[in-house]
């Protein structure tokens, strides 16, 4: 008898990842399925052995799945969501608040945070910059994503479930249900960009362009 299919979803920040593992933990006994992380690391020791574990648990799972979204709108969602941050979320070591006004102008405010190197981001606030690294980084196997049987993109992302979720003859799946697939809230993308932005989240997230096929030039889906 075949083993039965079970399945490993690494999740990646500001990708609709919440709303997929959701999906996957409401509809798959426990014993199906594994998501990991289950929380943002709180060192860089941490985040490098957590990245080495994906080869352990690829080794139990026949359906491995990670997600991305196009960088020009996770980066804003980064933004926009680190800016309403909440109490519930700050730590002693947390410093998110100090470098983003939620009231500031919506371009210089972004273009601010843009230009803010990923490697300060780490010695200021490991948390934020974890959150904010590329997609690239959060789930790449040795530089590769051949490890993965489906990458799931936020901008497709109940046609893509739907594929996979179809492999385990789930067909019904309520997609409408109680979900929340982007905890930013509503925004006009185009409030934060001018050319500068557009270019810096770019030279920022080049890995994510072009390992996942997003145009650099177009910032409407």
């Amino acid at each position: 008898m075949d083993d039965p299919l079970q399945i490993l979803y690494i999740k990646t920040h500001k990708t609709g990842s919440s709303f997929i593992a959701d999906l996957i933990k409401e509809n798959f006994n426990s014993s199906q399925w594994h998501v990991y992380p289950t929380k943002v690391s709180e060192n860089l020791e941490e985040f490098n052995e957590r990245q080495e574990k994906f080869f352990d648990w690829g080794k139990f799972y026949n359906i491995k799945l990670t997600s991305v979204r196009n960088p020009y709108h996770r980066c804003v969602s980064t933004y926009r969501w680190f800016s309403q941050i909440d109490d519930e979320y700050h730590r002693e070591t947390t410093k998110i608040m100090d470098f983003i006004d939620p009231n500031e102008n919506k371009v210089l405010g972004f273009k601010k945070f843009l230009k803010i190197p990923f490697e300060e981001l780490r010695v200021e606030d490991h948390y934020a910059w974890e959150v904010s690294l590329p997609v690239f980084d959060l789930c790449n196997v040795d530089g590769s994503f051949k490890y993965y049987d489906k990458i799931i993109k936020c901008e497709n992302i109940v046609e893509d479930l739907k594929e996979v979720f179809n492999r385990f003859g789930i067909t019904n799946i309520d997609f409408d249900g109680n979900y929340d697939i982007n905890s930013s809230g509503d925004y006009n993308l185009l409030d934060y960009y001018d050319d500068e932005n557009k270019h810096l989240v770019y030279k920022k997230y080049e890995k994510d362009f072009k390992f996942f096929s997003y145009d650099k030039n177009s910032l409407i889906l």
